[in-house]
């Protein structure tokens, strides 16, 4: 994990944040290290989207009916993923999928504490909570 990243996603989970994980990943990698980092217990489920026509196909599948969501990621499919069903979409740019693929993205985050800055923010807006 990215320094930082356990505390703002507790501190997410702690404020009534539902946490889901989507990823392009196997679902027994993704399951071994959400286990082994010891954050399992702070999503409330866990996707791949590796058998998906595309991320955005996914996302549109799991997303909860009528209610405020944000989508959070380091690739250009996750901004592209969030565009394609209508929410707003958190660039983070510590990630791997590299800072230049999001020039377009309207929320930009340089580190794990600025999603969680960001979140509020949009929350706020959103009436999330």
């Amino acid at each position: 994990l990215f320094s930082g990243t356990e505390g703002v996603l507790q501190k997410l989970h702690e404020e009534g944040h539902t946490l889901f994980l989507l990823s392009n990943g196997q679902m027994e990698y993704i399951e071994l290290v959400l286990q082994t980092t010891g954050i399992r217990s702070l999503f409330q489920d866990v996707y791949t989207a590796g058998a998906s026509p595309s991320k955005a196909y996914k996302l549109r599948e799991v997303l909860p009916v009528n209610t405020p969501a944000l989508f959070v990621g380091d690739t250009i499919d996750d901004l592209q993923a969030a565009r394609q069903n209508n929410i707003p979409h958190i660039a983070a740019l510590f990630g791997y999928g590299g800072a230049a693929a999001y020039d377009s993205a309207s929320h930009k985050a340089y580190s794990p504490q600025d999603i969680l800055t960001i979140v509020r923010r949009l929350c706020a807006d959103l009436h999330c909570l």
